[in-house]
């Protein structure tokens, strides 16, 4: 490492080389070692941790980088997150994971007009509907879904809550509510609303 003040006009000539090599050093490894009284705002890397630094007179300050040089701007990891633009579900493990301020929401699932949805609750899933603006949650445990158990296997299989005529086990329409497709009853009658369409062919239906 180098003594920045070296050399000077009055340096002895046996020295002044060494001195001048040591500088040269310093400025080829960006002061891997400690130098003596370097420059002001002399820049240095730091191998562990790999970081720049800049000498402000009295010691050397860690430069922080920000994102137009290639860094973060930031010089922490708790920081560096927001930084990126990321949210806690970036940094959680795989195996243990926590949703707050919102579900999970599967599109095949939710019903988008009234902002139904179903998610994990940890036990099992929730379904979650809303009624008169109030989000009524209720709730499935694990097990409760498995009547069948020893029947056949099932690609989709809907339950009705009860039998009763009230109660839906399946309600479609379009998006802005105005039309109604079809509805199963609780009591499994069916009903079609916009007419019954039944394929026979390529491009063809009937009725047309």
């Amino acid at each position: 490492m180098a003594n920045w003040n070296l050399p000077t006009l009055t340096s002895n000539y046996v020295n002044f080389v060494d001195e001048v090599k040591n500088r040269d050093v310093d400025s080829m490894t960006l002061m891997a070692n400690m130098p003596s009284s370097p420059p002001y705002q002399g820049i240095r890397l730091l191998r562990s941790p790999a970081k720049f630094q800049e000498w402000n007179g009295g010691a050397f300050g860690d430069i922080v980088l920000s994102p137009a040089g290639g860094g973060t701007g930031v010089t922490s990891i708790s920081a560096l997150i927001p930084q990126l633009g990321l949210g806690s579900m970036a940094y959680q493990n795989s195996n243990n994971i926590s949703v707050t301020g919102g579900i999970v929401q599967a599109n095949v699932i939710r019903n988008c007009s009234y902002d139904g949805s179903a998610y994990y609750a940890g036990s099992g899933f929730t379904f979650q509907s809303v009624s008169s603006s109030i989000p009524v949650t209720i709730n499935g445990g694990a097990g409760q879904w498995t009547t069948l158990i020893n029947g056949p296997n099932h690609g989709l299989m809907i339950s009705a809550c009860s039998g009763l005529t009230s109660e839906n086990a399946l309600y479609v329409r379009n998006a802005a509510g105005s039309k109604l497709g079809l509805i199963v009853r609780g009591d499994m009658g069916v009903f079609v609303y916009t007419g019954l369409v039944i394929p026979v062919g390529a491009g063809a239906f009937v009725p047309a």
